[in-house]
């Protein structure tokens, strides 16, 4: 599975249909649950805030936002460098 977070990461990006966005929000939200697949996610997010566009932004942000109480995950979140990135598009 961890070989498809980067296609799903590109719906966010690429995708036209909202529901396409909706499906990879709750898909890599889902994935996030998996330990080992919560680094790469991370990854992938730091890209998103760094380069995508601002849809693919606000969609990672519902991800974030909806992991937010889920200790491991901030964790990564925090040590992957993406929290400033968050705070800056949040400005």
């Amino acid at each position: 599975m961890a070989q498809a977070i980067p296609l799903i990461v590109e719906l966010l990006d690429e995708g036209t249909e909202s529901i396409g966005k909706e499906v990879a929000e709750d898909v890599l939200f889902a994935l996030a649950f998996a330990k080992e697949k919560i680094v790469a996610i991370a990854a992938h997010i730091v890209i998103i805030l760094q380069q995508f566009n601002d849809a693919a932004k606000t969609g990672i942000v519902d991800v974030v936002w909806d992991h937010y109480s889920y200790k491991h995950f901030m964790h990564v979140l925090r040590v992957s460098g993406a929290v400033p990135l968050l705070l800056e598009n949040l400005q």
